[in-house]
């Protein structure tokens, strides 16, 4: 056997090794690839829930999602139009922001098939789920819990007015200050520091349940003051 022919062999063995040790260090590249993106989309996710898309098919209109406890909320106001709803001033730019505002009539059929106008009781699950204890759940009016109003608030300073107390947004929630509107009047307020959204459940005579939050707040306001001919936000939660 010629040492041309052995050298050759020689060659083609530390070829192979060369090529397997590669292949071995393509592998690991991978793993670390992935195991890194795997811990881009957890920090991408606040609120540990599944986030998503949908579209309203009655005008094809695309909402976000998020699930958060065993709930899957808009992660975003309703923007339908209806009657007896309104953008802010009237400017539908408003509404492609912060929603359109809804008299209780109005909200209690606005959300999409699949999807529902919350009631108190959901409300209050949700904000178990980001921390309230139930005592402070039930209560009534003022301001109740901690900071689980701050983990609901969208944290851009651009929609909430400063200082927009406690606001992380890590609920995923992404609560947007949208104001109301005068029944007396039909004039517009708040917008930019407070946000009010309507519950499905009734109170005595023409009043209603509901939420508010504020930029000087990290906590939620609830009671039973939600006048029914008021515009107010809805935020849809899945059947």
């Amino acid at each position: 056997m010629s040492s041309n022919y052995i050298s050759f062999i020689k060659k083609q063995k530390n070829m192979r090794k060369k090529l397997s040790l590669l292949f071995l260090i393509g592998i690991i590249l991978q793993i670390v690839l992935i195991t890194s993106c795997k811990k881009d989309e957890k920090t991408e996710n606040p609120s540990g829930g599944t986030l998503g898309e949908f579209t309203d098919a009655r005008d094809g209109q695309i909402y976000k999602y998020v699930k958060i406890g065993n709930q899957t909320w808009m992660a975003e106001n309703l923007n339908y139009v209806t009657a007896n709803s309104w953008a802010y001033d009237d400017e539908p730019a408003n509404g492609d922001v912060y929603g359109r505002l809804y008299i209780y009539d109005a909200a209690l059929i606005a959300c999409p098939s699949g999807w529902h106008l919350p009631s108190d009781e959901e409300w209050k699950t949700l904000e178990m789920a980001l921390g309230m204890s139930q005592v402070h759940a039930d209560s009534e009016s003022w301001w109740r819990g901690t900071d689980e109003g701050g983990k609901m608030k969208e944290a851009v300073s651009s929609h909430w007015y400063l200082p927009n107390t406690g606001a992380t947004n890590s609920s995923g929630f992404t609560a947007l200050p949208g104001g109301y509107c005068d029944d007396d009047d039909g004039s517009f307020s708040l917008i930019g520091y407070n946000g009010f959204w309507w519950t499905s459940s009734e109170a005595l005579g023409d009043y209603a349940w509901r939420r508010y939050l504020s930029y000087e707040y990290g906590q939620v306001y609830r009671d039973n003051g939600g006048w029914k001919p008021m515009g107010m936000s809805v935020r849809c939660i899945k059947d």
